[in-house]
């Protein structure tokens, strides 16, 4: 067992004791795909520890510091009540009521003498602190995740308390993490114009990326891997993780004759020009413009519009492309992946 698995299975033995309460906390660990990965697996640790989870908003870091979207806004919390989820959106609860926040020894900070030191979970910066003060939430005491089965109020976490990424066996949870009406609406005019079938294809192409990748030399169970195998299959940092686009477009060859079209998601802008010269119709986001795109709904949309798509290939170590495969699966919709398509052979039950 690797040492996610570990941390994983001492906080479920710790947690199953823990009594009914109302919990939340800062999906503040990276963009959209890591905060769904959180969301996910908090929804699955909530329930096992038979808690209350206050859903948390979601961060866009489109406009400074950042903008908070309500999980309502883009989940149907009536779909998760269904599912056996004791969940509250935040426009049913009183954030008065939210005075204490824990979080891990090591990020608190101390003030006063060794006689009368006080010690306080560490809010400052952006988005850890900036997160609560768009709520309106001023914390009256601090005290250490350990402590949360003596607390009997509400109280937030300074993060998720869950192995990063979520494992595969929590997959479950997307059955009942469906898209909002306002973002299906959009996602639906946009599969229609696209027509089908057509493949979804998600490009992490960032610099951000590339230096996220060198990780895969020293742990291949890096970020999102497991979705693609790991550790039984071995990934390669440039193969897997930032494929250069004459392996990307040789993939995409394999799949020409059964989709004229693709679907392009990705964090950087494309020449659609590379694709079109092997034969392919290519859209993009930025073709819809038209449909009133709320702001910072630019990566939801992209999410629907992929799952959607009748065949989808993505990048084995984004949470991005993780969060559309844990929705396919879900739902019995193939996936492929960038430098396994060879290997996994799928293009043959087209």
């Amino acid at each position: 067992m690797d040492i996610d698995g570990l941390v994983f299975l001492i906080w479920s033995l710790y947690f199953s004791i823990v009594e009914a309460k109302i919990i939340t906390f800062c999906p503040c660990m990276g963009r959209f795909g890591n905060q769904l990965d959180h969301v996910t697996s908090m929804l699955h640790k909530s329930k096992e520890m038979k808690t209350t989870l206050l859903l948390p908003s979601f961060i866009s870091y489109e406009e400074s510091p950042l903008a908070l979207i309500p999980f309502e806004n883009v989940f149907e919390v009536s779909a998760l009540i269904e599912g056996g989820f004791d969940v509250l959106a935040a426009s049913e609860f009183d954030f008065d009521r939210l005075t204490t926040i824990l979080c891990h020894r090591e990020s608190m900070t101390f003030s006063g003498d060794h006689n009368g030191a006080t010690a306080s979970c560490d809010l400052s910066g952006n988005p850890r602190g900036t997160y609560w003060r768009q709520l309106g939430v001023k914390f009256l005491k601090s005290d250490v995740v350990s402590a949360l089965e003596f607390h009997d109020e509400p109280v937030a976490l300074t993060g998720a308390i869950t192995a990063f990424p979520a494992p595969q066996s929590v997959n479950y949870v997307h059955q009942y993490l469906r898209f909002a009406p306002n973002i299906l609406k959009i996602a639906y005019e946009i599969v229609q114009r696209i027509g089908s079938p057509f493949l979804g294809i998600h490009l992490r192409l960032g610099d951000d990326f590339r230096s996220a990748c060198e990780i895969l030399d020293r742990n291949e169970n890096c970020m999102a891997s497991p979705q693609c195998g790991t550790p039984v299959v071995k990934l390669d940092k440039i193969k897997h993780c930032i494929p250069p686009m004459e392996q990307i477009l040789d993939e995409l060859d394999l799949f020409r004759e059964k989709f004229a079209t693709i679907y392009i998601s990705s964090d950087k802008k494309i020449d659609k020009k590379i694709f079109k010269k092997r034969g392919f119709r290519v859209t993009t986001l930025d073709d819809y413009r038209d449909l009133s795109i709320p702001k910072f709904f630019d990566p939801l949309i992209d999410l629907a519009v992929q799952i959607l798509s009748d065949y989808f290939i993505g990048n084995c170590v984004s949470s991005f492309t993780g969060f559309i495969v844990r929705q396919r699966r879900v739902k019995h919709l193939p996936v492929d992946f960038w430098g396994l398509v060879e290997y996994l052979d799928t293009h043959d039950e087209l």
